[in-house]
């Protein structure tokens, strides 16, 4: 019932790939189209045979997982599901979008929101769990019966997922973590590497590094201003270069999260150069 297809799209931040999934045998709903690459999109035509591709789902609206919506809206009737947050996106400059990977040229034709059920004739049943936080229109899908959950890139296998301001929100990210903490689902499908056997024991490791990465940072301020950039140069020793620009945007969400909490304050307004300290420190 379920089947996933990883898109020839492997790097540094998609590590092997994107995943497509497939639910569905006669009646098909397609999850994360992934990007437009012409063998992404023969390999699904391939999954989909003969069976009706009535509806595509994405998990949040970055590139890497919408890109092929278009291609793939235009060989069925299939109707596009996406978050309403997927509008307020779309009130940032064009450029910035583009900048932070969102798919300026991605089109939902129906909005959903947190605990909807979307159903099919087939009999199956995917509910919607809104999880901001990587980007405000994060959602996961959890169907056959709550038993697995479609994680996006909310949780990954193989990587942490990247909060870049003012897309991503720290505070909203682990407070979606910690939203699914004692759900039911035995497994867990993300939308970058293999499936995760043990979804609470990942979801609690999450909230962990979080919290670790949140004292490494407040360590660091203590006795010292210091910008993003500084501080990545401090915590993440052995990060490979490349990935150093999107670590400094994720230590700018803590130190934003930290500054709403009153833990952190900035010599001006927060932003990637900007300096931070510890106030009571």
């Amino acid at each position: 019932m379920l089947r996933r297809i990883v898109a020839p799209n492997s790097s540094l931040m998609t590590l092997t790939g994107t995943n497509t999934y497939l639910i569905g045998q006669s009646e098909i709903a397609l999850i994360d189209p992934g990007p437009n690459l012409k063998s992404h999109l023969h390999a699904i035509r391939a999954a989909i045979g003969d069976a009706r591709l009535t509806k595509i789902l994405v998990t949040h609206s970055h590139i890497d997982h919408t890109e092929l919506t278009h291609e793939i809206k235009k060989l069925t009737d299939a109707t596009v599901y996406a978050h309403h947050k997927q509008r307020s996106l779309l009130s940032y400059d064009e450029q910035d979008r583009r900048g932070s990977g969102i798919d300026p040229t991605f089109v939902c034709d129906k909005f959903i929101d947190d605990d909807d059920i979307i159903q099919s004739d087939e009999g199956w049943e995917i509910r919607v769990i809104w999880t901001p936080g990587h980007l405000e229109d994060h959602v996961c899908f959890s169907f056959t019966n709550g038993r697995a959950l479609l994680t996006g890139d909310h949780i990954m296998n193989g990587s942490t997922s990247v909060i870049s301001p003012p897309f991503g929100n720290m505070t909203d990210f682990i407070a979606s973590l910690k939203k699914l903490q004692g759900r039911g689902e035995s497994v867990l499908y993300p939308g970058h590497g293999g499936p995760i056997d043990d979804p609470q024991a990942m979801i609690q490791f999450q909230i962990e590094h979080r919290l670790e990465r949140e004292e490494q940072i407040l360590s660091a301020l203590r006795g010292h201003t210091l910008s993003p950039q500084e501080l990545v140069t401090k915590i993440y020793i052995d990060l490979p270069p490349p990935l150093k620009p999107l670590a400094t945007k994720t230590v700018l969400a803590h130190l934003i999260d930290l500054m709403n909490r009153g833990l952190v304050k900035t010599t001006t307004m927060p932003h990637l150069h900007a300096k931070y300290f510890c106030p009571l420190a």
